[in-house]
């Protein structure tokens, strides 16, 4: 049922020994609108993920599931249980990954997903509430998506689900103590019993216990073989959802022509740079001088600006031009907050007399 992206697949199948039995036994298939939060995350219209809807725009799943994919190339099917008919198919206008999220060793595997078009709520698809509290080992949990049932294998047509248990973290690293990959207090383990779990394609799905959303499946060490599944834990990243979701909000005409999500990480801001020069000269200006100053600031500990004076002064500034702001506050999520801001003010302030 439920697992991570190939590459990670790879890696974490390949060893010397052989394996018997790769089977998910004990999923079921799930009831029209039984989890109306699921979506499916589509790859040129072929299932590739699981993830949650957490506002009528938003999806949360794992970064790892979006990473190195476009927006162009991606699709979010809501309100079906069937990958292959029923439900809306939402085209992704971009997204946005941890900042800190680590491919190697899947830490801070978390992302969110903004549609290009709202979902419509009803009885059956409808968002998840996120859980806010730091969950113990013990908890009744679900998880729930379109992942292998055997392996090798392929997604199942109709949506499966799987009853498990929160294991206490110290015993998930114990267990899963011959992986190099790191098992921290921001992840959350699941298990229940041997061939019961996840498999390739689950990934990035919603863990839920008590009708709120407390993991998103990051990466496990078999396909339901006996040892616990590791989720990315939603309430070590409630604060970083909060700010992410502001910065999804908006968008610019660059994402596109980058084909990369802008705020994914400093490196981008070459792209960013090369590929959006001719549309956006002072704001590509704002964004050169801000990196620039990012390595030699101090960050001054008072006298900040608020983050909404700072766009409001932004707004009035631009008189009719579009600064991208949703770039410009990645840049400053990603280096302190509100540290910047007042630095970043002044930037744009100067920036707009030279032009």
């Amino acid at each position: 049922m439920i697992k991570v992206s190939f590459f990670v697949l790879v890696l974490l199948f390949v060893e010397s020994r052989s394996f018997v039995d790769w089977r998910i036994v004990g999923g079921s298939s799930s009831d029209d609108g039984e989890y109306p939060y699921q979506v499916s995350q589509k790859v040129y219209n072929r299932h590739n993920c699981g993830g949650s809807i957490i506002d009528s725009s938003t999806i949360l799943t794992a970064a790892h599931c979006v990473y190195r994919h476009p927006p162009e190339e991606m699709t979010i099917l809501v309100g079906s249980n069937k990958l292959n008919q029923g439900g809306v198919t939402h085209p992704v206008k971009k997204y946005i990954m941890h900042q800190m999220y680590d491919q190697k060793t899947l830490q801070n595997d978390i992302a969110l997903i903004k549609l290009s078009t709202r979902i419509h709520f009803t009885s059956s698809v409808h968002s998840i509430a996120l859980d806010h509290e730091y969950i113990p080992g013990g908890i009744d949990c679900v998880l729930s998506g379109w992942g292998w049932i055997s392996y090798p294998g392929s997604s199942v047509n109709k949506l499966q689900h799987v009853s498990l248990k929160t294991t206490d973290i110290d015993v998930c690293r114990d267990r899963l103590s011959t992986i190099n990959y790191p098992i921290l207090d921001t992840n959350i383990c699941a298990f229940t019993k041997n061939k019961q779990g996840g498999c390739r394609g689950d990934s990035g799905g919603p863990l839920v216990a008590n009708g709120k959303q407390i993991g998103i499946l990051s990466w496990l060490r078999y396909c339901g073989t006996g040892v616990p599944d590791v989720f990315t834990r939603v309430s070590s990243y409630i604060d970083w959802i909060d700010k992410a979701q502001v910065l999804v909000v908006g968008t610019t005409s660059c994402d596109r022509n980058v084909k990369v999500d802008c705020t994914r990480s400093s490196k981008n801001w070459k792209y960013l740079k090369k590929y959006c020069e001719k549309i956006f000269n002072v704001e590509t200006s704002a964004i050169e001088q801000i990196e620039e100053a990012r390595t030699e600031s101090k960050k001054p500990e008072d006298d900040y600006l608020a983050k909404n004076e700072v766009l409001e002064e932004m707004r009035k500034l631009r008189n009719g031009k579009s600064i991208i702001e949703d770039i410009i506050d990645a840049e400053l999520l990603k280096n302190g907050g509100q540290a910047l801001y007042k630095h970043t003010y002044i930037l744009i302030k100067q920036i707009w007399k030279q032009h």
